[in-house]
């Protein structure tokens, strides 16, 4: 018998619900037994509808990142948190997908101790929690020929 890695779809998929007293719980899932949908979320046997879905994600593994992969046009998301201004993340346009009942990003966060590796996150969020979101073009800055 030989000795096989974890699979990525052996990924823990955390997902955070709102109750109906207002708080919020935290309940996590291996992603064989989680399931997007048109109207909700299946976990396991347990369905819960989209409008108690806060947001969800999955780590996956960290990753090499250049320059280059953060360069181009881009994707500004408004994410409802209970503020005036809202919780902004924006990602390349190809880290963005739109989806029944949410979207999802891929957002990767580079790794202070090596600045050329990113930390990498799939964040899903259901359409009621996202305000907005555009569409932004790549700038003169995404031009520049990148240092060596």
């Amino acid at each position: 018998m030989t000795a096989r890695s974890p699979s990525a779809s052996a990924a823990t998929v955390t997902v955070v619900l709102a109750e109906s007293d207002g708080s919020t719980a935290t309940i996590s899932s291996v992603s064989e037994d989680f399931e997007p949908g048109e109207r909700g979320l299946m976990i396991g046997r347990r369905f819960v509808p989209w409008h108690r879905v806060e947001r969800f994600w999955w780590d996956l593994a960290p990753k090499a990142a250049t320059a280059e992969d953060r360069a181009g046009p881009r994707v500004r998301l408004v994410i409802e948190d209970g503020t005036a201004a809202g919780e902004v993340v924006t990602v390349p346009t190809e880290l963005f997908e739109v989806g029944a009942g949410a979207v999802t990003v891929v957002q990767q966060t580079p790794i202070e101790d090596d600045p050329r590796m990113v930390n990498v996150r799939r964040l899903g969020i259901p359409w009621h929690r996202l305000r907005e979101y555009e569409r932004i073009a790549a700038g003169p800055e995404d031009l520049r020929i990148p240092e060596r």
